[in-house]
């Protein structure tokens, strides 16, 4: 990662996923893929999630589509749905889906990639606290009987990576 000290940078969370329809009544496949890149420009540091989709039919044809959106980690109420967790109630024994918090679902990724961590420690006053916070929430969600799932995945097992380093696994890839 290339730090800028000037703490303008673009940090971008990229997710992608292709899915093959086979046709004939046959179950659709497909990969998904992680990634953190670091963009040095003007002006204050932006968080942008990424989402790349590729539907491939039986025919040959694809389509793809693209959203980004802009995060905001430091409205503590700002939950674009970079991740996904639980709300526990009773004991959990009552459980809701729920989007992550922004500054939550960035914690989440700094748990899951140390040298991510080490960098928005190192630039951002409140990252530690994002990442201390998101790991309790984590904790919480893994104590109670419930699953807790990720937001990256329409495929169980998907895989994290930043520099070809495996980060954690909530999805396939």
């Amino acid at each position: 990662m290339n730090a800028d000290p000037s703490g303008l940078d673009t940090i971008n969370f990229n997710r992608n996923v292709t899915t093959f329809n086979p046709g004939g009544g046959r179950r659709s496949t497909g990969t998904s893929s992680f990634n953190i890149g670091i963009t040095r420009s003007s002006g204050g540091d932006v968080f942008m999630y990424n989402f790349t989709s590729t539907v491939i039919n039986s025919n040959g044809g694809s389509s793809t589509t693209t959203t980004s959106t802009v995060l905001h980690p430091e409205n503590r109420e700002s939950a674009a749905g970079m991740t996904y967790g639980k709300d526990l109630y009773l004991d959990g024994l009552i459980t809701s889906s729920r989007k992550n918090y922004d500054w939550e679902s960035i914690g989440k990724m700094m748990n899951a990639d140390k040298s991510f961590a080490s960098y928005m420690v190192g630039r951002n006053a409140n990252a530690a606290d994002w990442m201390q916070k998101s790991g309790s929430f984590e904790l919480m969600e893994g104590l109670m009987p419930t699953m807790v799932q990720s937001g990256f995945g329409a495929y169980a097992g998907v895989a994290f990576s930043t520099s070809g380093k495996f980060l954690a696994g909530y999805g396939n890839d």
